[in-house]
């Protein structure tokens, strides 16, 4: 009869082939979605930071007593913050610490009104309807005198 070695790849062998194949296949398509994903956010910081750099121009033209609701376009940027971010929101408000040392994140809630005048951005990043703490922060104006 021959050789039993040289009769070629047991069904055994094969389907261990196809296994790690397969796992192969699937982790590849795991480092595509996660690549994705982190496109995604890359670019939702992108708009936000742009968002918020044109608010807080506005707001510089507005000093030295910026207020933002009272500021030009206040009512505009907001409902652009809703429309280019997934359930985007949007804050201005004086805060000195925005910054939760425990939480290790920022915070959405307001310090004492003699803080430096901030913009706070947020939005839904994991895509389930949840609100995460505000992802852009950026500094206006300088601490009131």
């Amino acid at each position: 009869m021959g050789n039993l070695s040289s009769r070629g790849f047991t069904l055994i062998e094969a389907l261990i082939t196809l296994c790690l194949l397969s796992l192969a296949a699937i982790a590849i398509l795991d480092l595509q979605w996660r690549s994705l994903r982190a496109s995604r956010q890359s670019s939702l910081h992108s708009i936000a930071m742009q968002l918020a750099t044109d608010m807080a121009d506005g707001l510089r033209v507005a000093w030295p007593a910026p207020d933002a609701p009272a500021t030009p376009g206040f009512d505009a940027w907001l409902a652009e913050v809703g429309v280019a971010l997934p359930a985007g929101r949007a804050i201005i408000c004086r805060d000195a610490a925005p910054w939760d040392e425990v939480a290790g994140a920022y915070r959405w809630d307001c310090g004492e009104p003699a803080g430096p005048l901030v913009i706070k951005i947020g939005w839904d990043g994991a895509g389930d309807g949840t609100m995460s703490p505000p992802r852009v922060v950026v500094s206006v104006a300088p601490v009131q005198p």
